[in-house]
């Protein structure tokens, strides 16, 4: 068995980087406290700290743009 596709730190470089470009701020979830993503999210805290501990994915919001 083999990935076919990245793993997480070339999805969170690739996310800084798009970040960069378009001058928005991106909010990473696993940055989130379980709390802070179980509130943001609607989803009940168990669900809320799976999405934390993804595998290829990056999952993120776009916070708004930088000044």
């Amino acid at each position: 068995m083999f990935a076919i596709a990245e793993p997480q730190p070339a999805a969170a470089d690739a996310l800084e980087e798009l970040a960069s470009e378009t001058g928005f701020s991106v909010v990473q979830l696993r940055s989130l406290s379980p709390r802070e993503l179980a509130q943001n999210s609607g989803l009940p805290p168990a669900q809320a700290e799976l999405m934390r501990q993804p595998d290829f994915d990056e999952v993120f919001f776009f916070a708004g743009r930088n000044s």
